[in-house]
């Protein structure tokens, strides 16, 4: 019988997780990999192909988790898709150097539970599982890392990852990741796009100094199980779970980045959820709406000046406060007086006890959410979006980012979008 530290016991006492057959009994890994699986027939091969590729050695020290779902109600082309994964999945397991664990999720009177089926619930169950495969007498105990079936990785992945916690110990973070540009690839305009607004925005809360910093793709997702269980585990939200899941880490650990993309996402079409790649894709070629716009570059000096008062800030003043956001934006202070921020943020100093759980509370005030709607007020009241190339080439200057190599203008073809792409990319992964 598994013995468990009481984190982990009241964790897996409180949520209940699944029972299953378990052909691991005992073995303990330094590395779980998570995968939910759902109507990924025609991409889980080249996953695993891309998988074969990584040492000896990390493989070893590494479980590998499919979680093959659907909800009762999917269609019968759905069922049959994962029903045939399933067979795959087990056929390649019988000659495979992997150690693989398939949750079937997917088969008559498994499924998941059609209230909360999603990726959220499926990643949850296959991390939730992965709980019971670490090592609790060792002091670092290894990590779960979530990606999703559709993707595939680098052939170091898995040793860099292993590198990377032996080395820094992190308790939660991403990997870098990098959408594959196929010039045969009929997406490849929306996924350039795609990615330049995912590190855009990202650019842009690091130029403002926000504590969010950092990208939330479910597929580059990893944390500590003692991160994992104190976060309260993964959401069920049937999209942008990711969001909200490392949102949720960052406020209670530092959010760290292995910067050397390790994650190939799909550039495929898909209309499953309302947020990601498979959506922004399917909106491209649509055309429902100018996909050349990105927030305008003044909305993230307004975010700066209002993060460097803030984080400043040690003691509470309405009058005082209310003067300083005016002078920063009118329409910074009607934002916070349209959700009432100062009485939430009165509150916090009055109860706070420390300098340190007054910075905490600080930051989990002004969380990734709130900046979102943030932006998104500011698009709407007082900076309109601009060209993406023309926002791309101000906020890379505000970044001490040099454009010069870059051809500038809003009809650019396909290899001189992707000069703009290649900047950013290469701004994260630090070359």
């Amino acid at each position: 019988m598994n013995s468990y530290p009481d984190n982990i016991e009241k964790y897996l006492q409180k949520h209940g997780v699944p029972e299953i057959p378990d052909p691991f009994t005992g073995q303990k890994f330094d590395l779980v990999f998570t995968v939910p699986v759902y109507n990924e027939l025609s991409y889980i091969g080249s996953m695993i192909e891309s998988l074969e590729k990584n040492t000896a050695e990390s493989i070893k020290r590494t479980l590998i988790i499919f979680c093959v779902n659907n909800s009762p109600n999917d269609s019968p082309e759905i069922k049959n898709n994962n029903f045939k994964t399933i067979e795959f999945l087990n056929g390649f397991k019988k000659n495979s150097k992997f150690n693989l664990l398939i949750l079937d999720f997917a088969s008559a009177g498994k499924e998941l539970n059609e209230k909360d089926a999603g990726v959220g619930l499926a990643r949850k169950t296959a991390m939730d599982i992965s709980l019971r495969y670490f090592d609790y007498g060792k002091i670092n105990q290894g990590l779960i890392f979530c990606t999703d079936a559709d993707c595939t990785v680098a052939e170091n992945a898995f040793a860099t990852i292993l590198d990377f916690y032996d080395n820094k110990h992190p308790d939660a973070g991403h990997a870098e990741f990098a959408h594959p540009l196929n010039l045969d690839d009929p997406n490849l305009p929306a996924i350039i796009i795609y990615e330049i607004f995912l590190r855009y925005y990202v650019l842009g809360l690091t130029l403002s100094h926000s504590k969010y910093a950092f990208h939330t793709i479910g597929s580059t997702m990893f944390c500590t199980p003692g991160a994992y269980v104190k976060s309260e585990g993964m959401n069920k939200r049937k999209a942008a779970e990711d969001f909200y899941f490392l949102e949720k880490l960052a406020k209670n650990y530092e959010i760290s980045i292995i910067k050397e993309p390790l994650i190939f996402p799909s550039s495929r079409e898909s209309l499953r959820v309302p947020f990601g790649t498979g959506k922004r894709v399917t909106r491209y070629n649509l055309k429902v709406q100018n996909e050349y716009l990105l927030y305008n570059p003044e909305s993230f000096e307004i975010l700066k000046k209002w993060h460097n008062f803030y984080n400043a800030l040690d003691h509470f003043n309405v009058k005082a406060v209310n003067e300083e956001v005016l002078k920063i934006s009118p329409v910074l202070l009607k934002f916070f007086e349209s959700i009432k921020f100062f009485d939430k943020l009165a509150m916090l100093f009055k109860n706070s006890k420390t300098t340190n759980h007054l910075e905490r509370q600080k930051k989990n005030l002004m969380d990734a959410f709130l900046t979102l709607k943030l932006m998104h007020y500011l698009r709407d009241n007082a900076f309109p979006e601009l060209d993406s190339f023309e926002a791309v080439k101000i906020l890379t200057g505000k970044c001490g980012i040099t454009t010069q190599s870059l051809i500038h203008g809003k009809k650019l073809n396909i290899e001189e979008q992707t000069g703009y792409l290649k900047l950013l990319r290469n701004y994260f992964w630090q070359k």
